[in-house]
C-alpha cells in the first residue's frame, strides 16, 4: 500500500478499489527471486549433508585463514583441514584426502554448472565464492606438496587392527 511498498517500487499498479495488478517490472523482480531460490534448492540437491559439513569445516578453518595471510602452516593446520591426526593410519589419511577432493570438486562443479559467482551453503551458514574455492583448492594442493614427508610416514603406517 502507498508509495513505499510494492506500488512505490513499480511492481504493482492499482486497477480498482483494493485491486492491484502485477506490472512487468514486478514480474521481472519475481523471476529474479524465483531464480535465486531455485539456485539455493539446486545447491541443496547438489551437495550432500556430509559435503556441506566438510566444506564448512575446510572453509572456516584456521589453516585457510593462515594460508590467505601467507602465514606459516603446520601439520596441525593440515590435520584440522583434512580432519586427520598424526596418529591416523594410511586408510584414514587416504579417505580424508579423497573426501576433501570430492567435496571441493562438488562445490566447483556446482559453481561452474549454475554460472554463479557464489552460493550459500544449505542452512544459510556460509557464503562460498569462486575465490574461496580457489583458495581452498590451492591450500589442499599445498598441503599435499609441503608435507609430503609426513604424509608418506602416515601412508607407510599399517592399520594395527589388521595385523592382529
Amino acid at each position: 500500500m502507498g508509495g513505499k511498498g510494492l506500488r512505490g517500487k513499480g511492481w504493482l499498479r492499482k486497477v480498482g478499489e483494493k485491486r492491484y495488478r502485477v506490472t512487468e517490472v514486478g514480474r521481472q523482480a519475481a523471476a529474479q527471486v524465483g531464480s535465486k531460490s531455485q539456485a539455493d534448492s539446486e545447491s541443496r540437491a547438489a551437495l550432500s549433508r556430509s559435503t556441506v559439513a566438510l566444506l564448512e569445516r575446510m572453509l572456516t578453518s584456521r589453516a585457510l585463514q593462515k594460508f590467505r595471510l601467507r602465514e606459516e602452516l603446520t601439520f596441525g593446520d593440515l590435520a584440522s583441514f583434512w580432519n586427520v591426526s598424526s596418529r591416523s593410519n594410511a586408510y584414514q589419511l587416504n579417505v580424508a584426502v579423497k573426501e576433501a577432493e570430492l567435496g571441493l570438486e562438488a562445490a566447483e562443479a556446482f559453481l561452474k554448472s549454475s554460472h554463479i559467482e557464489s552460493f550459500t551453503l544449505p542452512g544459510g551458514s556460509l557464503q562460498i565464492s569462486r575465490a574461496d574455492m580457489r583458495s581452498a583448492r590451492a591450500l589442499h594442493d599445498h598441503f599435499k606438496e609441503a608435507f609430503v614427508v609426513e604424509l608418506d610416514i602416515i601412508r607407510n603406517r599399517a592399520d594395527e587392527r589388521l595385523s592382529r
